[in-house]
């Protein structure tokens, strides 16, 4: 899906997550302006209110009532299905407006796919995060020209879901883009330590500072792929499985443990390992020996 890019060449940064949230109100409300629809204004004005603050704050501002009240969840999604319904009238005021604006309208993409789970909560149907993901690089990828890089966590990335339905992104994307989307895993050997973060709810984090932790890795088991690579080879390599030789394929593509360190602490042995196998999730895997933790850029 994404081919070379020149040097010099712009490139536009977008989070397949919703991380656009925080931002997106105030920016929506700056691109919509130059309209002067009073109706408009008025429902910009109260999503970048909605998204400045939480459900009961909201609901004590004079004139704001509780419009859904649907006694799901105890009423944990109510206030984004507001949200959503606000956001939708929005779109479809703009759709109305003869002018378009390419950044408006990924905003309000944007918009829509952050709120899409709560009305599909409150109608008992199940969305998945790395189903939206996927939507949200599509929304790029569809443009005539788009090359798109995309960088996440290798359960996502991969072909196939890892466990349950995280991969998804990874599977929806290769189905939609068949032959022009290549999918690279990054994996290592062993290391003295990992970083974590203790705030595993990305949405609770509205001042981006949560802190990084540092912890000892659990000893590699024997019998992983990871302990399998790192016995071939003690320095970084690239496996590429669409050169690879039938016979070394297949014996790439036998599930047996595997290693994914996400974001949080290693409870036992087993946490960090699902059964797959590098060739049946990936086209390309960068394999490093030995890893440490990350640092923080800022």
């Amino acid at each position: 899906m994404a081919a070379g890019i020149s040097p010099g060449e712009k490139v536009k940064l977008a989070g397949c997550d919703d991380s656009f949230r925080e931002v997106t109100p105030n920016l929506l409300q700056e691109r919509l302006s130059k309209y002067n629809n009073t109706l408009l204004n008025e429902l910009l004005a109260d999503y970048a209110l909605r998204g400045s603050m939480r459900a009961p704050q909201y609901y004590a501002l004079p004139g704001k009532q509780r419009v859904v009240n649907s006694g799901k969840y105890n009423g944990a999604y109510d206030y984004f299905a507001e949200t959503y319904s606000v956001v939708d009238r929005i779109d479809s005021i703009y759709r109305t407006l003869p002018e378009k604006d390419e950044l408006a309208e990924d905003l309000i993409f944007h918009a829509r796919s952050t709120f899409a789970m709560a009305p599909a909560a409150l109608r008992d149907v199940y969305m998945s995060r790395d189903s939206l993901m996927a939507a949200r690089i599509n929304h790029y990828a569809k443009r005539a020209g788009a090359k798109v890089i995309v960088w996440a966590h290798n359960a996502h990335v991969a072909k196939k879901p890892v466990i349950e339905d995280i991969g998804r992104m990874g599977q929806e994307l290769q189905i939609a883009h068949s032959g022009q989307f290549i999918n690279i895993g990054l994996n290592s050997g062993d290391g003295s330590s990992y970083s974590y973060i203790k705030v595993r709810n990305i949405n609770a984090d509205h001042n981006f500072r949560d802190p990084i932790f540092q912890k000892e890795l659990l000893p590699l088991k024997a019998d992983s792929w990871n302990a399998a690579m790192q016995a071939y080879t003690k320095q970084s390599v690239l496996f590429d499985f669409s050169r690879a030789k039938p016979a070394d394929k297949s014996a790439f593509e036998t599930p047996k443990p595997y290693r994914f360190v996400g974001y949080g602490i290693e409870k036992s042995e087993d946490d960090s390992y699902f059964k797959s196998a590098p060739a049946l999730l990936y086209d390309l895997v960068v394999f490093i020996p030995v890893t440490q933790h990350t640092k923080p850029i800022f």
